[in-house]
């Protein structure tokens, strides 16, 4: 699973600000109705005199040309003033245009630098990114063990994304022991938070009874999450249940509608399947 790269907006982070006062709910309402050019004109001399939570909203204008032109550089320069200041989510910005090469050459190093800054303050998306290059080895050293650690954090914020990625880690055993049970714990998770890989995952771990008992049932459920989330082999396998009448109903029907919608999510297997049953040619 891909790093977490998009910028968190500031009037998210306004909405759940340690320190909003009147003026900084005034900007956010503001950048809600899309009055950039208000937002701006409140923020600036709060940023201009060293407040976090304007540099922040300005790197924000900055970075998406709210208000103002598009400029990546001047979003790094608000960024970093809010960021040495320990605004995490400043931080997470400054370390995301770091990792994407916007505004600054590309540097991984020091996207992890600014990703563990915000980490340890607690942000989850933070924590899933810096998992991730642990993992990969983008930034900082390989290592599976602070891989996983930094995941879990973020999984047990119920991040989606480090949820799967633990799930994983369990089934090849990096950086944590190898338990199938584990595996199907953290996959559950990471298909409640639809995660599509997850769920036909965890559909296949039913269906061969591994770390759990072997159930149809529970296996056609999660193959059919998987396809209403755009897994193509989930609509295959959910296709093939309802064919088979192994964990549904026999219906011919619903295999067809499956199998199409599987062949529209680019699915050879179901395109050929779809054929083929219309045709009253498969099994």
């Amino acid at each position: 699973m891909r790093r977490i790269i998009v910028g968190v907006l500031w009037v998210v982070l306004c909405a759940t600000s340690v320190s909003a006062g009147s003026t900084e709910e005034e900007a956010r309402s503001a950048f809600e109705k899309g009055d950039y050019v208000r937002a701006m004109a409140i923020m600036r001399p709060f940023a201009e005199k060293g407040q976090a939570w304007a540099q922040f909203g300005l790197g924000v204008m900055y970075q998406y040309g709210e208000g103002v032109p598009k400029d990546a550089k001047k979003a790094v320069e608000w960024y970093r003033k809010a960021a040495v200041q320990g605004h995490a989510m400043g931080q997470f910005n400054l370390g995301m245009l770091y990792d994407k090469g916007e505004g600054v050459p590309q540097d991984f190093m020091e996207a992890a630098s600014w990703y563990r800054k915000a980490a340890d303050q607690g942000d989850a998306v933070s924590q899933f990114n810096l998992g991730q290059m642990y993992l990969k080895g983008e930034g900082v050293p390989q290592d599976f063990t602070e891989a996983a650690s930094w995941s879990r954090k973020a999984a047990e914020q119920g991040h989606a994304g480090a949820q799967f990625n633990l799930g994983q880690m369990y089934f090849k055993g990096e950086g944590v022991p190898k338990d199938l049970k584990e595996v199907a714990k953290f996959l559950s998770q990471a298909c409640d938070g639809k995660i599509m890989a997850a769920c036909f995952n965890l559909g296949v771990m039913y269906m061969d009874g591994m770390g759990v008992k072997q159930d149809d049932f529970e296996a056609s459920d999660f193959f059919q999450k998987g396809c209403e989330l755009g897994e193509s082999a989930s609509c295959q396998n959910i296709a093939i249940a309802y064919l088979r009448g192994e964990g549904r109903p026999q219906d011919k029907g619903d295999a067809l509608k499956y199998f199409r919608k599987g062949c529209e999510l680019r699915n050879q297997n179901s395109c050929h399947d779809y054929a083929k049953l219309n045709k009253g040619k498969l099994y």
